[in-house]
């Protein structure tokens, strides 16, 4: 029983110029196409009138790819219990149906019968592998140069985008969830979740900090302040002078009419 070969994608190829190809005509200039073969099927652009050893088509050919199961549809159940070969990893790409080169050629058109101007192999792992291709591919005629041909290649393929990855939020130590908006969990005394942004939660957590760090006074008269003993002594030194000074000048005042003199009587 044969099953259907799976499709893998859809290869466009855009043969867009050639150059330095040989001049198949003794007068006047060619009429250069181009024509690409791969798995058995050819196709080729329109021919371009008197395009001569430098010719743009800028034309879209495109193929469907397959995947080979040739070798699986091949092979015969055995009975000795040995267990089929392991699928291919997916990370390699898979076998295509028809190889991974491609034929292209270029020909002068002609009423009778067309002339080959050059022909070469085109190699499909970089297309298949990375979806696209862009190059120059040389064109060989009994094993001479015969131009160069410039290919476009992209392959569509029908196998469906990997997932994107999820970016998850940071967790910090203290339980808060860093991101664009940031989660506060619930605390014990049942206050509710609300997303904030994490400048505010630096700005909580500096003037939590602070908290700890300073603690205002609640009067000056309890602040006790130190005092050198070198300064209590010479505060106890200084008081008898300071006393009789004051004495000295009080008198002074009296004598000159400074204060006046009150008398106290007793009773």
């Amino acid at each position: 029983m044969t099953t259907a070969a799976r499709e893998i994608g859809t290869l466009v190829v855009v043969v867009l110029k050639a150059n330095h190809l040989p001049n198949k005509r003794h007068i006047g200039k060619q009429d250069p196409y181009c024509a690409v073969t791969f798995d058995g099927q050819t196709r080729r652009t329109k021919a371009i009138k008197k395009g001569g050893q430098h010719p743009e088509w800028d034309e879209e050919i495109r193929f469907q790819l397959y995947e080979d199961d040739e070798e699986l549809s091949q092979a015969e159940p055995t009975t000795s219990g040995t267990p089929p070969p392991l699928p291919p990893k997916s990370d390699q790409p898979s076998k295509i149906k028809g190889g991974m080169f491609m034929k292209v050629a270029a020909y002068a058109d002609d009423a009778r019968e067309p002339d080959l101007i050059g022909e070469g192999l085109v190699d499909l792992t970089e297309v298949i592998t990375k979806g696209e291709s862009d190059e120059w591919y040389t064109l060989t005629y009994k094993d001479r140069f015969a131009g160069k041909v410039y290919l476009e290649m992209t392959l569509y393929s029908n196998e469906p985008e990997p997932p994107k990855k999820k970016k998850t939020a940071i967790l910090t130590n203290n339980g808060e969830y860093i991101g664009p908006g940031v989660f506060v969990e619930e605390s014990s005394a049942g206050v509710t979740n609300r997303i904030v942004s994490s400048s505010m939660i630096q700005d909580h957590n500096r003037r939590q900090s602070d908290s700890y760090s300073i603690r205002p006074s609640s009067s000056l008269a309890q602040l006790d302040l130190y005092q050198a003993p070198y300064e209590q002594n010479q505060s106890e030194r200084n008081t008898p002078f300071i006393r009789q000074q004051l004495q000295i000048n009080f008198l002074n005042g009296i004598v000159h009419g400074f204060f006046p003199v009150i008398s106290v009587r007793t009773y």
